[in-house]
């Protein structure tokens, strides 16, 4: 056998959202995507707050076009589409889905705060750990959006993929979420 070819069960169009029409002309006449911070909450047994923080990033799906009205209702009508290979070039990565039943996140957060603490450790090696915060996100939990919420939404169902900018960039890597309570100062 010369090559088999592999079907994907994922589409090969990465989309990118919002709500507002300027926000996506400044993306095609830009070739640029501007971060800007998004709350994060990562629950665990019976819905407790774990971790709540702000994270800069864009973000980007990986769902079927056949779910994409649902998904325009909560995240903008206004969307581009990007290439796998676009995705790669730029360092995206996908999130990784825990479960509040789970005690991957719970366990991760420990050694977090932990070496925290450890003035032995280099801050390099903190915020090498702390980076994969910036991907974590529960599979099911609360989803907020104008002042209506869904407890039991499933996170997982959108395929996400993230650009977090470096660390090493002048852009604070994770903040709390009261220092990012306002549209303006999530930008």
């Amino acid at each position: 056998m010369d090559h088999i070819m592999s079907k994907s069960l994922y589409p090969k169009t990465f989309f990118h959202f919002t709500n507002d029409i300027e926000k996506l002309e400044s993306i095609i006449t830009c070739k640029f995507f501007r971060p800007s911070y998004a709350r994060e909450t990562i629950y665990g047994k019976n819905q407790q707050k774990i971790r709540y923080f702000g994270i800069p990033m864009v973000s980007f799906c990986n769902i079927r076009l056949s779910l994409l009205s649902e998904h325009t209702q909560k995240y903008g009508s206004y969307g581009i589409g990007l290439t796998y290979d676009w995705i790669t070039r730029n360092n995206l990565n996908p999130v990784f889905y825990v479960s509040e039943h789970s005690n991957v996140f719970p366990q991760l957060d420990e050694q977090i705060r932990n070496i925290k603490d450890d003035s032995v450790i280099t801050k390099e090696s903190y915020n090498s750990l702390s980076n994969i915060l910036r991907y974590i996100k529960n599979h099911t939990g609360p989803l907020i959006r104008d002042e209506q919420q869904d407890n039991n939404y499933c996170f997982a169902d959108e395929m996400e993929w993230r650009y977090v900018p470096k660390s090493s960039t002048n852009i604070i890597p994770i903040v709390l979420q009261k220092n990012i309570d306002t549209k303006k100062k999530k930008e």
